[in-house]
């Protein structure tokens, strides 16, 4: 059993945590029953977690027990003994919830709903680690519940996020205070600087989040944290199965020290954009928003789903491994072209180049990225102008590199159009060695992943030239 102190402490979470101006109580008048009893939770991710396994069973123990029932209601019958009624009322339901708790904290199994499973680090979100099997102790399970009542809590659509950060991070508490008025309702689009019906999932949460105050800290303190956070994801499921109310899906991930990811995307001003001060991952994942894409409204709506995934994939990678996802990055370019969108990729080249994980590459690789960007600048260019400001040619340049999957693919895809370029007389120059030879699949990725941003953002300049010309020729006229 739990001893007093710990008892104690519990009480006092669980008493903090419910909010009795809403619980909601009713007794039928004639026979004395509960009808119902609704004790909701101030933090909403605790709430879900001990919704279905403590919260909904209060009315089933209090009609167990008929003298606890008996004083309830008569005391909720006669109004004049409002006072009375509350303070009793508040230390039946705060028993009961313990004595629940407490089967569950000493039970050698664990309940994953209040006690959610860590995710695999190696393993796409909602993959469980089995082996090793964990092993959770009293104190743990203590500590892990402390952590739920103690997270930031926001939600959207079927997802409720929980994000504990630890006190040693208490500058980015600090931080966040200036943005959340109220910790346990996020609002988590108000933080990110997007519209209201931009999609967030699990890892935009912690995204969006991190992004606000490792920014800050740069700007003002100029020190690297090394701390770490914890997201906790409570996803209910859309589809109703047999008119039940939908299951409930539970992960827990703990995300290793932030120092790694600060170093090489906020520390340095030139890690941020010139002009609007925001960092430039922000301004690469917000090119990837499809609710900002130019394309039609009914497209949106179909693919922001698999969209999000992908963003979501992109962001987990990034925080957990510390690389870049660039199937992910592929993916997500290949869509914005497939649909039209004329909006830019912006600082995908920087952004690759700060992730390079071999400090003594670095340099070397900065150059050869450099290297590729600029040649596809030029050839884009070349292009354009060799067609009168034309880009049908440039545009099946670009088709014939996105279906190339392979290195040796890519490779002759771009030696067999330059070929024909330079016969039809266009000056392109010569094939960077860089495009010519990789030394791994992710090499290749990203140079294909740079080249059809750099051609791809060529193409939508040149659109967005030629229609600002045309509008201006018609605003003349008239």
């Amino acid at each position: 059993m739990l001893n007093n102190e710990k008892l104690k402490t519990l009480m006092e979470e669980i008493e903090s945590q419910i909010d009795f101006s809403n619980v909601k109580v009713k007794f039928d008048e004639k026979s004395g029953e509960i009808e119902y009893i609704n004790v909701p939770l101030k933090n909403p991710i605790l709430d879900k977690a001990l919704r279905k396994s403590v919260l909904a069973q209060i009315s089933n123990i209090i009609r167990r027990e008929e003298e606890k029932k008996k004083e309830l209601y008569d005391l909720w019958k006669e109004k004049k003994e409002k006072i009375i009624y509350e303070e009793k009322f508040r230390s039946a339901v705060v028993e009961i919830i313990i004595s629940q708790l407490e089967d569950k904290f000493e039970s050698e199994d664990l309940s994953t709903s209040i006690f959610p499973t860590s995710v695999a680090s190696s393993e796409v979100p909602n993959y469980y680690i089995r082996k090793p099997k964990e092993r959770y102790t009293l104190e743990t399970k203590i500590e892990l519940f402390k952590k739920l009542s103690n997270s930031y809590c926001g939600q959207y659509g079927e997802y409720t996020y929980g994000l504990y950060i630890p006190e040693e991070a208490g500058r980015i508490r600090a931080v966040l205070r200036k943005y959340l008025p109220d910790f346990y309702n996020v609002d988590i689009h108000r933080i990110a600087g997007v519209e209201r019906n931009v999609r967030i999932e699990p890892f935009e949460y912690l995204f969006y989040f991190l992004d606000k105050a490792l920014q800050e800290i740069f700007f003002t303190e100029k020190t690297i944290p090394d701390w770490h956070v914890e997201l906790f994801v409570v996803k209910k499921e859309c589809e109703k199965k047999r008119g039940g109310e939908g299951k409930l899906f539970y992960s827990y991930y703990i995300i290793p020290n932030l120092a790694d990811i600060f170093s090489k995307l906020y520390h340095g001003e030139d890690k941020y954009d010139y002009w609007s001060g925001k960092s430039k991952i922000k301004i690469l994942v917000s090119s990837f928003l499809i609710e900002k894409w130019n394309i039609e409204k009914d497209l949106k709506e179909d693919y922001s789903e698999i969209v999000h995934s992908y963003i979501n994939r992109l962001l987990y990678f990034l925080f957990y491994h510390k690389r870049l996802d660039l199937d992910s990055i592929l993916f997500l370019e290949d869509l914005k072209i497939k649909l039209g969108d004329t909006t830019t990729i912006k600082y995908l080249d920087d952004i690759v180049s700060y992730m390079i994980s071999d400090v003594k590459e670095i340099k070397n690789k900065a150059q050869k990225i450099k290297v590729i960007k600029y040649w596809a600048q030029r050839i884009a260019k070349e292009l354009i102008k060799a067609d009168e400001g034309d880009t049908k040619t440039l545009e099946r340049f670009l088709m014939d590199l996105r279906h190339s999957n392979l290195p040796h693919e890519f490779s002759n895809a771009i030696v067999n159009n330059i070929t024909i370029f330079k016969k039809s007389g266009i000056d392109v120059g010569e094939i960077p060695f860089a495009l010519q030879h990789f030394r791994s699949i992710t090499e290749f990725k990203e140079a294909k992943a740079i080249v059809i941003g750099t051609l791809y953002n060529e193409i939508c300049r040149t659109e967005k030239a030629q229609t600002e010309e045309t509008q201006e020729e018609g605003g003349n006229k008239t």
